[in-house]
């Protein structure tokens, strides 16, 4: 039996040569195979055959060349394999050679052989068994869950704490995900929590690292973690497994609190509901416990380190431009600022739920941050100055 390449090779050989006797001696095959498709051509070009090959024939050929070609990327793998490991060929570089030899594969094919053989001849991952000590360790890692909050469909950011020892879960909804949301749920959760564990586990978000290829912790967040008390442990990249406690709570809770309701009037209502819903859980026994999840907490809390005396303050100083409608942006909100403050630049105080404007350290005015995206806070009294200058814009003012 021929390929396809071969059987065109004889074609191509007759045409030269003109004899079969000539083409057979050429190309070192019998006499009888050179007739025998030259015959199968003639009857193609005549209409009384729909192909050189019998179908069947062409299933056998492909059998064939596939267990060479298995037979012949196993070999280079397992040569690949006694190289050292910065010296080994890429998929990319073993597809190439396929491909210089003749084979018709693609590169997808070759890719996915490379990684079943080194799944099946790689080391063997092998996992140690942890055992946690009562108020040792915490993880903490972020979900996102669709919400209808107030009509509208978005995507929230579900915080989640994991107690390793008594499997305790803490979580709570956000809109985003930024430094000061981040430090307001571990405020929260340390006073639930009732004190400090000695560290905290998380993968390499970029709120805590601020370079990832160092794994330098970012200064504010080191400076945080240092006024409550705690160790910053990072995972190793790609490594889930290292907070696999968190990233089953994440699971759980999401399920437990949103498969069957979706829709609130607020992100209080439903962090509210979200409370419940974690209350509920940590009133079970886990499978791998004897006691609930609260009974847990309770032993748990008389090996934690006490909570400082003095409050840490979760804000963010910046500068914004004051636009001549007497307005300034943050996070796409637009908010007013009293006309009597004559300097085209001020300082704001950023907080998780308002923006504080402040002149030469003292507050001039104070704005809650708007629950929906893009809606600007202008408030009426800011304007006192310019309105009898200009009582025109009174009626149609975006503050009325």
């Amino acid at each position: 039996m021929k390929t396809s390449m071969e059987i065109k090779m004889i074609l191509q050989t007759y045409d030269e040569i003109g004899t079969i006797k000539g083409t057979a001696r050429a190309l070192g095959i019998a006499k009888g195979t050179v007739k025998k498709y030259l015959k199968r051509y003639w009857e193609l070009q005549n209409g009384e055959r729909s192909r050189i090959s019998p179908e069947n024939e062409e299933r056998v050929i492909v059998r064939l060349r596939k267990k060479e070609y298995d037979l012949r990327l196993n070999e280079l793998l397992e040569q690949n394999a006694n190289f050292p490991k910065k010296q080994r060929l890429t998929a990319l570089k073993v597809y190439r050679i396929l491909e210089q030899e003749g084979w018709n594969v693609s590169y997808s094919t070759v890719k996915r052989r490379v990684r079943e053989y080194k799944e099946r001849n790689g080391p063997r991952e092998v996992y140690i068994q942890q055992v946690h000590p009562a108020g040792r360790t915490v993880e903490f890692d972020w979900g996102e869950v669709k919400l209808t909050i107030d009509g509208v469909e978005d995507t929230y950011q579900l915080g989640a704490f994991a107690v390793n020892n008594s499997l305790y879960y803490y979580a709570r909804l956000y809109p985003k995900q930024t430094q000061l949301e981040v430090m307001d749920i571990h405020q929260r959760f340390l006073e639930t929590f009732g004190g400090v564990p000695e560290e905290i586990v998380y993968d390499n978000m970029k709120t805590v690292v601020s370079d990832l290829r160092t794994k330098t912790i970012h200064p504010s967040f080191l400076d945080f973690s240092s006024h409550y008390g705690f160790r910053v442990r990072l995972c190793q990249v790609r490594k889930p497994n290292e907070k696999g406690t968190v990233e089953n709570a994440i699971g759980l809770i999401r399920r437990e609190a949103f498969s069957q309701r979706k829709a609130f009037e607020s992100l209080e209502e439903a962090n509210a509901y979200l409370e419940e819903a974690c209350a509920g859980i940590n009133e079970r026994i886990p499978a791998t416990r004897k006691q609930t999840r609260v009974q847990g907490l309770e032993e748990e809390r008389k090996h934690l380190r006490p909570l400082p005396g003095n409050l840490w303050e979760n804000y963010k100083i910046e500068t914004r431009h004051i636009n001549r409608y007497s307005m300034i942006q943050v996070d796409g909100h637009g908010y007013s600022v009293p006309d009597t403050y004559r300097p085209k630049v001020i300082t704001i105080r950023k907080w998780i739920d308002r923006i504080e404007l402040m002149d030469n350290g003292e507050m001039i005015a104070v704005h809650r941050i708007p629950e929906e995206k893009g809606k600007d806070v202008i408030r009426i009294e800011h304007y006192m100055q310019t309105l009898p200058k200009k009582p025109g814009a009174l009626a149609q003012s975006a503050a009325l």
